[in-house]
């Protein structure tokens, strides 16, 4: 589980830093989209608040997960069965 906190600091941080700690950074999320590591991507109202929540919000949709459900600010991704991981 991540959080924008995470994301704003990695990008703020020198490479090394940010696999020293283990930091999520943008090109490791999207990896892990692309990948399909993630049953689940839930987008908040934080996420929005950050200027990256739309280029995220697309990268989500852009690799096959679906809108699940909205819950207030919080919207739900899932992947189609056939696309899940095995």
């Amino acid at each position: 589980m991540e959080n924008h906190w995470a994301l704003t600091y990695s990008a703020r941080r020198a490479r090394r830093y940010v696999q020293r700690f283990k930091l999520m950074s943008y090109p490791a999320l999207f990896w892990h989209l692309r990948e399909h590591t993630a049953d689940v991507v839930v987008l908040g109202n934080w996420t929005d608040w950050t200027s990256n929540g739309a280029l995220i919000r697309h990268q989500v949709q852009q690799n096959g997960y679906v809108l699940k459900e909205r819950i207030e600010q919080a919207e739900i991704y899932t992947l189609p069965r056939q696309a899940a991981r095995q």
